[in-house]
C-alpha cells in the first residue's frame, strides 16, 4: 500500500510537470515512517538529494524511530 502510495506521488507529478517541495517529500517519508516503511522512506530521501533538497533533522529521528521500531536495522 505505501509503494502504491508513492508510486501516484511520482505519477502526478511528472503528469502535472511540476518538482516535489520538501514539504511533499516530508509527508510521504512520515507516512512510510508511520507505515514501518523504512527502505522505501530512505529511497524518497534519495529522491530529495537528488532533486537538491535537504533532509530535515525532523525526519531524519522520525526514520531513525521507525527503523528501531521495526527492528530493520540492515539499511
Amino acid at each position: 500500500m505505501v509503494e502504491d502510495v508513492v508510486l501516484k506521488f511520482k505519477d502526478l507529478h511528472e503528469q502535472l510537470v511540476v518538482a516535489p517541495s520538501s514539504t511533499s517529500y516530508n509527508k510521504l517519508i512520515t507516512y512510510c515512517c508511520d507505515s514501518f516503511k523504512v527502505h522505501v522512506a530512505l529511497d524518497i530521501v534519495d529522491h530529495m538529494c537528488e532533486a537538491g533538497l535537504a533532509l530535515s533533522i525532523e525526519m531524519l529521528h522520525s526514520i531513525l524511530r521507525a527503523s528501531e521500531e521495526s527492528f530493520e536495522f540492515h539499511l
